[in-house]
This record gives C-alpha cells, structure tokens and sequence, in this order.
C-alpha cells in the first residue's frame, strides 16, 4: 500500500514498481488507487514521494509514443537510413550516371 503524504491521505492504493531500501516505491511505477481497482496510474517515485504527474493508461500511451518518435527522429534505423540513402542517390528518370558520377541525359536515336 502506498499514501501520498501531501494529500492528507486523500491519495492511496496499491503500488506496483521499484522500491528502495526501505521498501518505498522508487523509481516508474503504477498505481491502483483505492475504491476504484479497474484504473490503473503510471507515475515516477523518489523515496516513496511522487515526482511526476499521475498518468492513466491513454495517457501513458501517448506519452511512450512521443517518446519512440523523437527518439526515432533522432537516431533512425539502419533500414530507413538506408533507403534514404538509396533514394538520394537513385538517378532522375531519363538521366544516367557517367562513370565520373555526374549525370547526362539519355539520347535514344532511332535505328
């Protein structure tokens, strides 16, 4: 069971999560809150104190999403970067590549 202390009590239920040494929720965690055991809330813990906002379920979704975009932003897979490369480097329709690597356009004369 856990109590956040800044609510007069108001604030309690079961928490599932990482607990520190002296067994306080520590660290990302979830939270079934008392009376009402079908919601489940996602917060982060700091020796047993709640350091971040309660998320539900939709929420907590959306978050992790955002988080997997701007990651995926940041440091694309090998895939993607090398079908970006691919496509950079992919001639223009009608255009050939000399072997200097410029290109020239195709010239097709009729025999």
């Amino acid at each position: 069971p856990w109590q956040d202390n800044t609510s007069c009590g108001k604030l309690h239920g079961m928490y599932s999560g990482p607990v520190s040494d002296l067994l306080q929720p520590h660290g990302e965690g979830a939270l079934i809150l008392e009376g009402n055991s079908f919601l489940k809330f996602y917060g982060r813990w700091e020796n047993g104190e709640l350091v971040s906002p309660l998320l539900n379920d939709e929420e907590k979704r959306e978050e992790e999403h955002a988080l997997f975009k701007e990651f995926s932003m940041k440091y694309p897979s090998e895939e993607y970067k090398k079908k970006s490369t691919l496509h950079k480097n992919k001639p223009s329709p009608g255009l050939s590549t000399a072997s200097d690597g410029s290109n020239y356009s195709k010239h097709l004369s009729k025999p």
